[in-house]
């Protein structure tokens, strides 16, 4: 029976304790304040007790910016090591964009040697101050293709230097005779 009265005893909240006669207020203060610490975790337990202790208040601010302090040691090193990821991703690109670069310009100094293998230089005779002019026809020796002009040729005039197409006769410029030249 004593050991029901227990139990039930122990089942009563603060309150109805309270409204009983011959209860000490401040035991039951303690009751509720012990109560409602249950239902707190251990940080709200620790901000509860530093509010009677200076020294545990301190101590609990010194834990905050520590904890503050290696978030940020570990926020940098994360932005560190994400900042490495995409200068290597540029460095890959790069070195691609180079490559190919390199590729092409090889390409197209193939394609120039090869249109050039065929063309014919002609130089002027020299005979003035200017030392002669001097004119690469292309096409060389292989002659036109079905559809393509035959290449223009030049002479340069005797008298005035200037440089005409081979056809003429005369100078344009001059009036000069291109029959010798």
């Amino acid at each position: 029976m004593e050991q029901e009265r227990l139990t039930a005893r122990d089942d009563v909240d603060a309150q109805t304790l309270a409204s009983l006669e011959g209860t000490d207020t401040d035991e039951l203060a303690e009751l509720a304040k012990m109560d409602k610490a249950t239902a707190l975790d251990a940080d709200q337990l620790e901000a509860l007790g530093a509010q009677n202790s200076d020294e545990l208040a301190k101590a609990r601010q010194e834990a905050h910016q520590a904890e503050a302090q290696r978030q940020r040691v570990e926020d940098q090193r994360e932005f560190r090591e994400e900042v490495q990821d995409v200068m290597g991703e540029s460095m890959d690109r790069i070195e691609r964009t180079s490559e190919s670069a390199m590729e092409n310009m090889g390409g197209a100094a193939e394609a120039a040697a090869e249109d050039t293998a065929d063309n014919v230089i002609v130089s002027g005779d020299g005979s003035d101050s200017t030392g002669g002019d001097t004119t690469i026809v292309q096409g060389g020796s292989s002659g036109p293709s079905d559809g393509e002009p035959e290449p223009e040729t030049f002479v340069v005039c005797p008298l005035c230097s200037s440089r005409e197409p081979a056809e003429n006769d005369f100078c344009m410029d001059c009036g000069g005779d291109l029959a010798d030249s």
